[in-house]
Order: C-alpha cells, then sequence, then structure tokens
C-alpha cells in the first residue's frame, strides 16, 4: 500500500493512531509536525519525501512524531525524520531527536535522545535514493544487523514482498538485501535455475570450491530459529539419456536428501564422507530436484553444495 502526496492537518501524519505493515509513505505533508506517521505504529514501511513547514515550535517538523516504527526506512525526508518517537530496527537519513533508539542506523544523527541503544551513524548505502531505491546496496553495514526482539515475523516478508530473513539474521529497514543475485552468478550453471530457497540457505566463499563459492545449508542456524529444515529447489534441464552424478559432503550432524519431486533418490551424512549419487535423465524436463538438510540434534553445521557445471552433460558438485 502507498500514500502519496497526501496533505493532512497542522499536526496529524498520513495515519494517525493507527497500525500500518509494509506501506510506503510518499511526499507526505502536514503544517508543523508528524508528516507521515503519528500516534502509530509502523512495520517495514518506506517512509520518503514527507514535508512539514517546518514551524513547530520545537524547531522543524518530522516524517514520525510520537509513534513506533519497527523495521521501517526514512530518507530523504524535509525537517526532521523523527520526534520524540520510538524507532526499532530502523534506517534514518535525517535527524531523530528526543525519542527513544533500539538497533538503528542513524546517519543523520541524534538530537537528545532519550535512549540510544545499539545505534550507530554509519552510512546505510542504499542502492539509489535519487531514483527512488531504498532497498539495501551489496556492503551496507545495516545487513543481518537486526535485534530479533523487535520483529514482528521473521518468517514473513518485506516491503517488496520478499523473503524477510533471507539468512540466519534480519536486516534493518524496510527492505532485507537480496544476496540471491550474487548466488545465481556464482551457482546457477547450464540448465539449472535455483528456483526456491528456505531460510537458511546462503553461499560461502572459498577458493576451493569452482568459481570460489559454494551454497551453505546452514543447520545450526535453522535448529537455533526453530526451522526443521533446510532446503532449496532447482529446476534442472537434463541431457537426455545422461546420467548426472553429484557429489556431496555433509559438515553437520543432521541428512542431507535429494528428491526428485517428491520422490527421495539419494541421501548424505557426515560419516559418508565425499558421496556420489547418480540420477537418470527424468522423464520430465525441467526436472525437479530438491535439497533438504535436515539438523540433527545439537547440530553446528549443514552441508555445502558447490558450483553448477557442464561438463559433457551436467555435472554438479556438492562438497
Amino acid at each position: 500500500m502507498s500514500f502519496d502526496a497526501g496533505y493532512s492537518l497542522p499536526d496529524r501524519g498520513g495515519v494517525h493512531a493507527g497500525t500500518v505493515k509494509r506501506c510506503a509513505f510518499f511526499d507526505n505533508y502536514a503544517q508543523n509536525n508528524s508528516s507521515a506517521i503519528r500516534g502509530s505504529y509502523a512495520h517495514h514501511c518506506l517512509i520518503a519525501k514527507s514535508r512539514t513547514s517546518g514551524t513547530s515550535a520545537s524547531g522543524g517538523g518530522s516524517a514520525v512524531g510520537f509513534g513506533w516504527a519497527f523495521n521501517c526506512t526514512l530518507a530523504d525526508n524535509a525537517e526532521r525524520d523523527g520526534y520524540h518517537a520510538s524507532f526499532y530496527n530502523c534506517i534514518l537519513t535525517g535527524k531523530a531527536t528526543g525519542g527513544y533508539l533500539y538497533d538503528n542506523c542513524v546517519s543523520g544523527g541524534t538530537e537528545i535522545p532519550v535512549t540510544n541503544v545499539n545505534t550507530f551513524t554509519d552510512a546505510p548505502f542504499l542502492v539509489n535514493p535519487a531514483a527512488g531505491d531504498y532497498r539495501l546496496a551489496a556492503g551496507s553495514p545495516c545487513i543481518d544487523r537486526a535485534n530479533h526482539a523487535y520483529v514482528d515475523n521473521r518468517f514473513g516478508t518485506d516491503l517488496a514482498g520478499e523473503m524477510r530473513m533471507q539468512n540466519a539474521r534480519v536486516d534493518l529497514g524496510a527492505y532485507e538485501y537480496d544476496w540471491r543475485p550474487a548466488f545465481a552468478a556464482a551457482l546457477d550453471g547450464a540448465g539449472m535455475t535455483v528456483s526456491e530457497i528456505t531460510p537458511f540457505v546462503t553461499y560461502v566463499t572459498n577458493a576451493a570450491y569452482t568459481a570460489g563459492s559454494a551454497v551453505y545449508l546452514d543447520g545450526h542456524a535453522a535448529q537455533t530459529n526453530g526451522q526443521s529444515t533446510v532446503g532449496m529447489t532447482a529446476p534442472w534441464y537434463l541431457p537426455v539419456g545422461r546420467t548426472v552424478k553429484l557429489h556431496c559432503t555433509v559438515t553437520g550432524n543432521g541428512t542431507l536428501a535429494l528428491y526428485e519431486g517428491e520422490t527421495m533418490i539419494g541421501t548424505a551424512t557426515s560419516a559418508d564422507g565425499d558421496v556420489e549419487l547418480k540420477v537418470r535423465t527424468a522423464a520430465q524436463n525441467p526436472c525437479p530436484l530438491r535439497f533438504v538438510y535436515t539438523p540433527g540434534t545439537g547440530d553446528t553445521g549443514g552441508a555445502l553444495l558447490d558450483t553448477f557445471e557442464n561438463t559433457g552433460g551436467i555435472l554438479m558438485m556438492l562438497r
């Protein structure tokens, strides 16, 4: 939902005395204060280009006043981002005056905050604010920085509808950093595209892996966060009449299973070491391959899947 070019009463925001989730507020105006949010709760919202006449007795208006913001991004707002408001896991590029700050990136600085806990002032590194793109860019200090105690649903979605927690930690602000393009560039090979992942599927870099990176099914992080399995789906266009070999190594005390659709076609554990699994070309194409790691009790590891290669057919190495 988007609230664009809204005009409000002297001290009322685009929303007053309500609760909003995954909403975008653009160019909202109030005469004195609280041009976007006032006395309300906001989760996973973008608040940008809000403005006031700056006649507040305190020296300029604010985008959010006397409200509560969780995992919100505030950017390019006139005057202040916040005035006597509470911010949790937020990104603020403007000043926050008074109020309560918990685990935020406040690159615009603060003025006499009532509370200031785990808040830092580094630049958030947004993709292209001038063009209205307020997503996190690679290398942002806001990635994997959120305090989960203030996240309403770690397994929900962000403002863009993407998975809220793509690794073991939620990001600050309204948007989760999407590492999957890098994942695809490093790991997708001829005939295969990663189409679906669960939380705690990430990738690691190591010179020993093909192209220097590998998929990691993090069983430890999943178990710590109450998730029973870690999985990835990768439809694969298989060469007709070929046998595909898959090599895998499990680092935890759980089990890695390979499925063709809903049919299990092989498993591996750490006791097996480097395992080679063979798959005959499926009658259907693409072949719906799924990799599912089920952590063991007290698991401290997971499973690594190396780059997909095409070597006279398709060979996928799992390390």
